[in-house]
C-alpha cells in the first residue's frame, strides 16, 4: 500500500514539473506561429545595435550561449502606468490593469538557419536620379557606435540566366481554420519565424556588438514600417535588452511606449498617449545597472489594453527609462541581414510625433503580436496563412519565366538595360538603385524571384517612358512597340507578363481618349460590348510606328500586341499608385485605373489593383523615396499585392 502511495506521489510531482516547464517554453517568441505583413517575408521582431544617438555598450564578442538559468516566478501587483499627453484625439482608453505575471521563459539558443542570398552584380549607375524632395528628410549624423566588422560581399559577374532564388526556410504552414465565413479574428506576428530565430541567435550569443538607446532631443524613436506596425490590439512585444539602469522599489525596469500618428501629417504632429511598460527584474532575470545584458524579453501586453487604429503606430524611449533596447547602426551584421531577408524592417524615425521628425537608414528591432479581424477568407489567408499562400503560388509558378513592361518604378541597373538578354534594351534609362533600394531584390519583381521561384525573362522598363507619344514616334514613348520586346534574343518567351505603365502619361497630361466617357455612359451595354465597338475603330499594327494620339488607344493596342506575340503568357495589368507630383491629378488617376481594369478584362488579362496595398495618399512619405517612387516598404507592399493576385488566379 505504501509503495502504491509513493508511486502516485512521484507521478504527481513529475506531472507538476512538466507543466511548469511548458509554461516557461510557451514564452519563447520563436515558437509562436508567424504571420507575414508583406514584402518578401512575413512579420516578427528582434533588436540590436547602434541606438538612435546611442550610447555604445562595450561587449566581448563571444559565441557563448545566453544565460539559461531559470528565474523564479514573482507574483507582482504592479499596474502598468498610462499617462495621457495633452493631445488626446481619438486615443484608446487608458487602462490600469496589472501587467502579466507569468514566470520568465528559459532562454533557448536557436540554431542559425540563414542561407546566403544570391549574388548578382549590377552595372554601375550612369544616370542621375531626378530632382526630388525626399519626405521626410534623412539624417546622416548617426551616433558613434561600436560594431563588429562586416565582411564585404564580392558580387559575381552579372548572369543573363537569371537563376531562380529561394528564401531561407519558413515556418511550417499553419493549418487553415475550418471556418469559411468571416469575420475572422487572428493573431499575427511582425517578423518571419526564421528571421526572428536567426536574429535572436546573433544577438543573445553576442555575435554582434550593439548600442543602447541614448537620451537625446531625438526621442521618441519609431520603426519605419508604420503601415504594418498598426491597426490591431497589441498582444505582446519582444524587446532586445542591451542595458539596464536602476530598478524601482518593486524591482521593475521601465520602457516608455508612445502611441503616435502614422500618416504623413500625424507622424510629425500627433502623440496620443504614453504607456510605461514594466519589466520585473526578478521575473525576467535582469539585474540593475548592467551594460552587457543581450537578452530578448517577451512582454505580455494583453492587460495594457493597447489598440491601434490604422492611423496609429508606436514609438519608444524617454529620459526617465531604465530599460535600454538595442539599436542597429550602419554596418551592423543584423542590419545587413535584415536588408537581405526582411528589408521592410530597415529604417526608423527620430522624433516621432514631433515636427522635427527625421528618417534614418539604420534600424530598431522589436517584435510584435497583434490581434486583428478580417472580413473575408482571402484576407485571413493573406494574413495568417501567408506561407500556405506562398507555397501554393510557388507550386503553380515556380520555374516559369516572367517579363516586365514598365517605367522608372520597375527599373534597376543591369537588368532593364541588359542588352545581352535583349539587344533592344541597350539604351533603356534606369532610375534604381535609388533611395534605400540598394539591391534589385528590394524591388517588387526582384522579391518575386525569391518568393515564387520564377525567373526573370526580360525587364523592359524605361525611366520616364510613356504609353503614348505625342507628335512623333519613339521607342520610349510607344508601349505598343515595346510590348513586342519581352522575349530574349535566344528565343525564350515569358510565361507571365507584368504591365506596369501609365504613371508618366498621367503626370504629363497625355490625352486620355474617349474610352472612359464611353465606359461611364449607362446605355445598357456591358463594358466588353462597349470596348468591342470602340476598339474596332482604333486598331492599327505596331509596325507602322504611328504616333498614337490617345492613351487609351495605345494601351489597348499594347495588350492586343502582347496577346498576339505571346499567346501562352498570363498577362497582369497593374493599376496606378497615388503620388505627390504636382502634375498628378487624383481624379484622372481614377479614370486611368477604370480603363486599365476594363481593358484587362476585355483582353483576358488579369488585374493587380494596387489600391489594395498600403501605399495610399496618407502614407507616401513612409512608403516612397520621394512621394512617387517606392522605397523598400513600398516595394514590399506591391509584391504582396501581386502575390495576392497570383493566388486569386490559381484559386479561381
Amino acid at each position: 500500500m505504501k509503495k502504491s502511495l509513493i508511486a502516485l506521489i512521484s507521478i504527481a510531482c513529475i506531472s507538476s514539473m512538466l507543466f511548469v516547464g511548458c509554461r516557461v517554453d510557451s514564452d519563447d517568441p520563436s515558437t509562436t506561429t508567424q504571420n507575414p505583413v508583406g514584402g518578401t517575408r512575413a512579420p516578427q521582431t528582434e533588436i540590436t545595435t547602434d541606438a538612435p544617438d546611442a550610447t555604445t555598450v562595450p561587449t566581448q564578442l563571444t559565441t557563448a550561449a545566453p544565460n539559461t538559468t531559470s528565474e523564479p516566478s514573482v507574483n507582482t501587483t504592479n499596474k502598468p502606468t498610462v499617462t495621457t499627453s495633452p493631445s488626446t484625439a481619438t486615443g484608446a482608453p487608458i487602462v490600469t490593469t496589472a501587467p502579466p505575471t507569468t514566470s520568465a521563459p528559459n532562454v533557448t539558443t536557436v540554431p542559425s538557419t540563414t542561407t546566403s542570398a544570391p549574388i548578382v552584380t549590377t552595372a554601375p549607375s550612369t544616370t542621375s536620379a531626378p530632382n526630388v524632395t525626399t519626405v521626410p528628410s534623412t539624417t546622416t549624423d548617426t551616433p558613434t557606435v561600436t560594431t563588429v566588422p562586416t565582411p564585404t560581399t564580392t558580387k559575381a559577374p552579372f548572369s543573363t540566366e537569371f537563376p531562380s532564388f529561394t528564401t531561407s526556410p519558413q515556418t511550417t504552414p499553419s493549418t487553415p481554420t475550418e471556418k469559411d465565413e468571416g469575420p475572422f479574428t487572428v493573431t499575427e506576428k511582425y517578423l518571419p519565424a526564421d528571421v526572428a530565430a536567426e536574429i535572436r541567435t546573433m544577438f543573445e550569443q553576442k555575435q554582434v556588438s550593439c548600442s543602447a538607446y541614448a537620451v537625446t532631443d531625438n526621442m521618441p524613436y519609431a520603426m519605419a514600417d508604420v503601415v504594418s506596425i498598426s491597426a490591431g490590439k497589441m498582444l505582446s512585444i519582444t524587446i532586445p535588452v542591451v542595458k539596464t539602469g536602476a530598478a524601482d522599489a518593486n524591482g521593475d525596469f521601465i520602457l516608455t511606449m508612445y502611441i503616435v500618428g502614422n500618416t504623413d501629417t500625424l507622424l510629425k504632429s500627433q502623440t496620443y498617449r504614453t504607456v510605461q511598460l514594466k519589466v520585473n527584474g526578478a521575473k525576467y532575470g535582469l539585474s540593475a545597472n548592467t551594460n552587457d545584458v543581450y537578452r530578448f524579453i517577451k512582454l505580455d501586453l494583453t492587460d495594457y489594453g493597447i489598440v491601434l487604429t490604422d492611423k496609429q503606430t508606436v514609438a519608444f524611449f524617454s529620459s526617465s527609462d531604465t530599460l535600454y533596447p538595442a539599436y542597429l547602426g550602419s554596418g551592423n551584421t543584423i542590419l545587413n541581414f535584415l536588408k537581405n531577408e526582411f528589408p521592410r524592417a530597415v529604417g526608423y524615425y527620430n522624433g516621432a510625433g514631433k515636427s522635427t521628425l527625421k528618417a534614418s537608414a539604420n534600424a530598431l528591432l522589436f517584435d510584435f503580436e497583434f490581434e486583428r479581424t478580417y472580413e473575408t477568407k482571402e484576407e485571413r489567408d493573406m494574413a495568417v496563412n501567408y506561407y500556405d499562400v506562398l507555397a501554393a503560388v510557388k507550386k503553380a509558378y515556380g520555374g516559369k519565366l516572367f517579363s516586365v513592361l514598365g517605367d522608372s518604378i520597375s527599373t534597376y541597373d543591369g537588368f532593364c538595360n541588359n542588352s545581352s538578354v535583349n539587344s533592344n534594351l541597350a539604351s533603356n534609362v534606369k532610375l534604381y538603385p535609388y533611395g534605400n533600394v540598394a539591391d534589385y531584390t528590394h524591388t517588387y519583381w526582384g522579391a518575386l524571384i525569391g518568393d515564387t521561384g520564377m525567373s526573370l525573362c526580360v525587364n523592359n522598363a524605361w525611366s520616364g517612358s510613356h504609353v503614348v507619344g505625342t507628335d512623333k514616334w519613339s521607342y520610349a514613348d510607344n508601349m505598343v512597340y515595346r510590348a513586342e520586346q519581352l522575349a530574349r534574343d535566344s528565343g525564350e518567351k515569358p510565361d507571365v507578363i507584368f504591365a506596369f505603365m501609365s504613371t508618366n502619361d498621367l503626370i504629363h497630361s497625355k490625352p486620355l481618349g474617349s474610352l472612359y466617357t464611353l465606359l461611364s455612359t449607362n446605355d445598357g451595354r456591358s463594358d466588353s460590348e462597349k470596348i468591342e465597338a470602340w476598339f474596332s475603330a482604333v486598331q492599327r499594327p505596331a509596325s507602322t510606328k504611328t504616333a498614337f494620339a490617345y492613351w487609351d488607344e495605345a494601351y489597348a493596342l499594347s495588350l492586343q500586341t502582347m496577346k498576339q506575340k505571346y499567346p501562352d503568357a498570363e498577362i497582369f495589368c497593374m493599376t496606378l499608385l497615388p503620388n505627390t507630383n504636382s502634375g498628378y491629378n487624383t481624379a484622372d488617376r481614377a479614370k486611368f485605373n477604370r480603363c486599365i481594369s476594363a481593358l484587362a478584362e476585355y483582353f483576358g488579362a488579369n488585374l493587380i489593383d494596387l489600391n489594395e496595398s498600403k501605399i495610399d495618399s496618407e502614407h507616401l512619405s513612409t512608403t516612397t523615396v520621394d512621394g512617387l517612387h517606392p522605397n523598400m516598404i513600398g516595394f514590399a507592399e506591391i509584391e504582396k499585392t501581386i502575390i495576392k493576385a497570383l493566388y486569386k488566379k490559381i484559386s479561381a
